[in-house]
């Protein structure tokens, strides 16, 4: 029951933040029902509050793995195993690569990925319920990466920087990124098709021609992702592009 409380709290990790100890707060409040099991004395719970309470910044859903460790952490501080600066030092080592982690993969590879699916569905389907897919595709592997992470850190304590490693988050963001090129061109190719002015291009061979621009603006986009242009970026161009192309220009 206590863990369960703990992910709740961690939900709200960026509910409080300020300019000098950005997640701290709420760092704190996420622990602080493991805290009161652990430790019966008042006075042991607010110096272990307290400590809490120092810088931390990370991406919100890797927060969860640092915390299910802390609580260990903090139960071998409890029992002489460990020293409060261990804790202190484990947090700080920790925070700013899973930052950069969380970042590249939930925003800058799994969100982009999201919202093109969602967009070439509706496009195929017509139907409204397809923004349903982002919520899914998103908030799955958010919602497990609170959630597993939190008891695997918890499970392994220190060590749960390998669980992490073991995963191999930053190889999955590079595959999903060229997921979004596979789905940027199915949404391209499905605007093609209902383009008077850009299908056909005379009747006969209009298909050969779609098909061949689809495939170079594919490989346009592989290049531009090579090159280190970000894929939300890349997302939000060509939807802002199609968007003037279709009410600016005529058919």
């Amino acid at each position: 029951m206590t863990m369960l409380r703990v992910l709740w709290n961690s939900f709200f990790i960026q509910a409080a933040c300020s300019f000098e100890k950005m997640q701290s707060i709420v760092f704190a409040y996420a622990i602080s029902p493991a805290l009161k099991r652990i430790y019966n004395e008042k006075v042991e719970f607010l110096f272990a509050l307290k400590r809490h309470m120092e810088f931390f910044n990370t991406h919100p859903y890797m927060a969860a793995p640092i915390i299910g460790a802390a609580i260990r952490l903090e139960e071998d501080i409890k029992n002489g195993k460990r020293t409060p600066e261990d804790v202190s030092l484990f947090k700080r080592n920790l925070m700013g690569p899973y930052g950069a982690i969380g970042d590249a993969f939930f925003w800058g590879s799994l969100k982009p990925m999201a919202s093109v699916f969602c967009v070439a569905l509706f496009l195929l389907s017509k139907n409204p319920l397809a923004a349903a897919a982002f919520i899914a595709i998103y908030n799955i592997p958010h919602l497990w990466m609170r959630t597993a992470g939190l008891y695997a850190g918890y499970r392994m304590g220190e060590d749960a920087a390998f669980y992490i490693k073991s995963l191999d988050i930053p190889e999955w963001g590079r595959r999903i990124r060229y997921v979004i090129i596979c789905f940027l061109g199915a949404a391209i190719a499905v605007c093609w098709q209902g383009n008077k002015l850009l299908y056909g291009l005379g009747g006969i061979g209009g298909d050969a021609v779609s098909a061949v621009g689809i495939f170079a603006v594919i490989m346009f986009f592989s290049y531009l992702m090579r090159k280190g242009f970000s894929a939300s970026m890349l997302v939000y161009s060509i939807f802002v592009l199609c968007i003037v192309y279709n009410y600016m220009l005529p058919y």
